[in-house]
């Protein structure tokens, strides 16, 4: 699956892929990406079906491309999601230098639920220095989301540095310091609230010729801000941790989050699956913050000739606020994929 960031080792090819998925969720309105108020109305079970469309474009020394997604849901259509976003990105090396800089801009428009349109930029500059089996890094990411319902946009910036060991096995450590400014309403008036976050993260990852594992630990120490106007979703909709859910300090807590992942491939098979689970201790007391989450997924995908596929995934999310409420979100959902490589020897 294309992600949103690239490297220009493909320049000369073009990639498209297009997927149509169709099955059920008991939560859809937990996973879709809108704010909620403090206490989530009572969620249905619901059939859920999408569109994802991506197109990449590899050149040199640079690449562009296009994401596009529609997110149905039956019998009610509050959750119905249509998202476009352009990404683009240019790199450049020598023997043991290497530098990024990418940027995205992700707009969601909900048509039957007002003030939840917004518009997400993303901006990231990277460079890496190689050595035998070490690998350092400096970055910087600073990301800007704004709603329609000012109260639940933010702005973030974050320089961070990380360190990377070893070959097969390969051990990665990391720290970063994020700036936080989000908005809050104030009577009638709508302020920016600051808040800082120190964080560090430790993560291993290996693989073979048909297997690939990795673990990763992040741990949060935020202070500042302001009280949260409402919960942000934890998981994007196809089951992806969201970053935004810790964009804002929330006037202060301290986050556990542990991950586990692994894949095969073989034999035009893939199988993988994943597991997270997130503690967060907040030190101002915030109703719309997320107190306990965990969250797991298996995925089974067979290859049908050079461009078709079929992938079947099941999971399941949990959350429980700060308030006492939460939800319970299983899903399950059959997707045919097509996919088209050119610039090589598959068409």
């Amino acid at each position: 699956m294309i992600g949103w960031l690239a490297t220009t080792a493909l320049a000369g090819q073009d990639l498209t892929e297009l997927e149509l998925l169709a099955g059920a969720r008991t939560a859809p309105g937990a996973a879709l990406e809108q704010p909620s108020e403090w206490e989530p109305e009572p969620i249905e079970p619901m059939g859920v079906a999408a569109l994802l469309a991506r197109h990449r474009h590899f050149g040199a020394p640079g690449w562009y491309g296009l994401d596009a997604t529609v997110w149905g849901v039956a019998p009610e259509a509050d959750a119905t999601l249509f998202a476009l976003g352009p990404r683009a990105g240019l790199a450049w090396s020598t023997d043991t230098l290497r530098g990024e800089v990418a940027g995205r801009f992700d707009g969601q428009h909900y048509p039957f639920v007002t003030g939840t349109t917004n518009g997400r930029g993303e901006l990231l500059l990277r460079g890496t220095w190689t050595h035998d089996a070490v690998e350092a890094g400096l970055q910087v990411e600073g990301v800007d989301r704004e709603y329609v319902e000012r109260t639940w946009s933010f702005r973030t910036i974050e320089p961070g540095a990380t360190l990377t060991v070893g070959r097969g096995l390969r051990a990665t450590a990391g720290v970063s310091v994020q700036g936080n400014q989000g908005s809050q309403l104030v009577g009638t008036d709508t302020a920016l609230v600051e808040g800082t976050q120190l964080r560090l993260t430790a993560g291993l990852q290996g693989s073979t010729a048909h297997l690939a594992a990795w673990a990763r630990y992040r741990l949060v120490d935020a202070w500042g801000g302001g009280a949260q106007a409402a919960s942000r979703p934890v998981f994007t909709p196809v089951g992806d941790y969201s970053d935004d859910v810790d964009a804002l300090s929330a006037g202060g807590f301290l986050q556990h989050r542990a991950e586990l992942g692994a894949s095969v491939d073989r034999d035009g098979w893939v199988i993988s699956a994943s597991a997270l689970g997130r503690l967060r201790d907040a030190r101002v007391p915030d109703l719309a913050s997320y107190r306990r989450t965990g969250h797991g997924q298996v995925s089974v995908l067979r290859e049908l000739g050079e461009t078709w596929s079929a992938r079947l995934t099941v999971g399941c999310s949990g959350a429980e606020l700060a308030s006492g409420a939460g939800y319970l979100d299983a899903y399950g959902w059959l997707g045919i994929g097509w996919s088209r490589e050119r610039g090589t020897d598959r068409e």
